[in-house]
């Protein structure tokens, strides 16, 4: 069953559409079926956020031809798909669109003669109306509606009946504070007085073009405002040891100029990484939406996104499969109560490795024994085994005492490592009289990304057919040390790490991940790997070591790494 979600503002020029378009893509991006309705009939504008897109547009219009064309509830499932297009982003990020109408010469007039009363009152609007929120519930995993502004019949619509969210978004003044407010409370009461039946309205307040770089003191007056105010409508999803402010600090959309000035979509042209960007903001709000609110503390722990993603039967990733063979893998070793490191990649879709299950003559299996590596000797991905099959020979697996590689046939790639050995370092402890924290190792940290998106390019290459997309993702277990947090210093290693200049982390396990195209450079896909993990520590980008900064995106700098290890 999917969710309908209408994102609303009482005033406009908040940015509303916009966080519509972004948050859509991301929710796409994990697989899910997504629809955008435009329903701001007076000032549609959703669908230019994708002209650049690749389009296949309907010839009978969009959501206002298709409420004039209505006759009967019976009639909607068989015609409304002919009033929507096909978006595509990304060249494989792909979702449905169904715009305010067809935007010729008489829209205006026609928008102008809808009549809403007669609309209900003689031809039965709200069965109708029901009818279509049945189909896109069914037919979509989540419809985003974007909703008119102040108080209007269709502004009613979007924010009573066919809702299962209320986004609410809002800037940083009286006035649209106090509307959302209202309409908010407002709605809440419509709801219970629906003929139709329906949970509860979940609500989620999003402030917007909000400016904490500039005006920190006012931006916190507004914070503490904020959370005051619109404490009752976290009540409903928000856990109680979760506080408002926090969650208000990691959805926040903050107000970034270059983003103010035409139809733009950060998510695709900045990322999500920049804890500072729109792009991070809307990803916190779209793995919201994209889990039901069923678990608000993940945005506040990790800055990215599930390790493997959200399941669907277009994806040859299960989330409980994925999670099954990564416990396997640790178990193998005996790690599951040590502290450990794990990567892991998959494809976007459905592949096969053939080869995977011939002698150890071929290359795919020659590559799981001889991994790519910077150095010869120390740290990297070879365990020094052979990869020999398992689970019916359906994978290999290649293990030392302190690693393990596997690769399944399906395209599930896995390392593990021993943390102590790998990923920490307690370098100083010896020194000092009292225990000292763990601490990651941030050449090695680099390293091992590198040369495991390395990994994933050669041996997605040998698959048929060639992934469009990878997701590669990392995680850390157990690293919490004398009840002391893990730390790390956004700094080259050297004789010694300054502990004064070290950044703690709230938890002992984190689990991080990126999806990249199969053309990326593996350089850049493990920077951004290795950047989800900085961030969690609150280290801004520019502080990530073995960086190289240039005209292009950000990259892990593989010649000094190899440069060090010679030395």
């Amino acid at each position: 069953m999917g969710s309908i979600v209408t994102f609303y503002s009482y005033k406009g020029g908040v940015g509303r559409t916009m966080a519509l378009a972004n948050i859509a893509i991301l929710l796409a991006r994990r697989g899910l079926r997504v629809l955008m309705v435009d329903w701001d009939l007076e000032a549609p504008g959703l669908h230019q956020y994708f002209l650049e897109s690749k389009v296949e547009a309907s010839n009978r219009g969009g959501l206002l031809e298709l409420l004039a064309d209505i006759r009967s509830a019976d009639k909607i499932k068989s015609i409304w798909r002919e009033y929507s297009s096909t978006v595509t982003v990304e060249r494989n990020t792909i979702l449905t669109l169904l715009t305010a109408g067809r935007f010729d010469s008489e829209y205006e007039k026609r928008v102008l003669e809808f009549d809403w009363h007669e609309f209900f009152l003689k031809r039965n609007g709200g069965e109708a109306l029901e009818a279509l929120r049945s189909l896109w519930i069914e037919q979509f995993d989540v419809t985003l509606i974007d909703s008119r502004t102040g108080i209007t019949d269709s502004g009613g619509v979007c924010t009573v009946q066919m809702p299962d969210i209320l986004v609410l978004i809002f800037s940083a003044n009286r006035q649209s504070l106090d509307g959302t407010k209202q309409v908010a409370r407002r709605a809440q009461i419509a709801r219970q007085a629906l003929a139709y039946d329906r949970t509860r309205l979940l609500i989620f307040p999003l402030p917007s073009r909000f400016d904490s770089r500039t005006e920190f003191r006012e931006s916190q007056h507004w914070l503490k405002t904020f959370a005051n105010e619109l404490e009752e409508f976290y009540c409903d999803w928000l856990p109680k040891d979760v506080m408002v402010p926090k969650v208000l600090e990691r959805t926040k959309l903050p107000y970034v100029a270059y983003f103010s000035f035409g139809e733009k979509l950060p998510v695709v042209t900045e990322g999500t990484t920049d804890p500072e960007s729109l792009g991070f903001a809307y990803q916190n709000a779209a793995t919201l939406i994209a889990t039901d609110f069923k678990n608000p503390a993940q945005i506040l722990t990790s800055s990215s996104r599930p390790l493997i993603g959200d399941s669907d039967d277009k994806q040859s990733f299960d989330v409980v499969e994925v999670e099954k063979r990564l416990a396997d893998a640790l178990l193998a070793m005996l790690f599951l109560r040590k502290p450990s490191y794990a990567l892991l990649a998959a494809p976007s879709h459905k592949i096969d490795l053939p080869k995977l299950i011939e002698s150890h003559d071929n290359d795919l299996v020659r590559l799981i024994e001889q991994p790519p590596r910077i150095r010869d000797s120390g740290f990297d991905l070879r365990t020094g085994g052979r990869a020999e099959l398992f689970s019916r020979g359906k994978a290999r697996r290649a293990s030392s005492s302190s690693k393990l590689l596997e690769l399944w046939r399906d395209g599930y790639l896995i390392f593990v490592a021993n943390g102590e050995e790998f990923l920490c370092r307690d370098v100083l402890s010896a020194q000092r009289v009292h225990p000292f924290p763990l601490m990651i190792n941030s050449l090695i940290l680099a390293e091992s990304a590198l040369l495991f998106c390395e990994l994933g390019k050669q041996v997605y290459s040998e698959a048929i057919p060639h992934p469009r997309t990878i997701q590669y993702g990392l995680r850390i277990n157990n690293l919490i040390h004398d009840s002391m947090h893990p730390i790390l210093v956004p700094e080259e290693v050297g004789v010694e790490w300054p502990e004064e200049r070290s950044y703690k982390a709230e938890e002992g396990a984190g689990s991080f991940s990126v999806t990249v195209d199969f053309e990326e450079e593996p350089a850049v896909a493990a920077w951004r790997l290795v950047a989800e993990l900085y961030v969690w520590f609150g280290i801004e980008h520019d502080k990530i070591p073995y960086t190289i900064r240039g005209d292009g995106p950000p990259k892990i700098d593989k010649k000094k790494i190899a440069s060090l290890r010679r030395q």
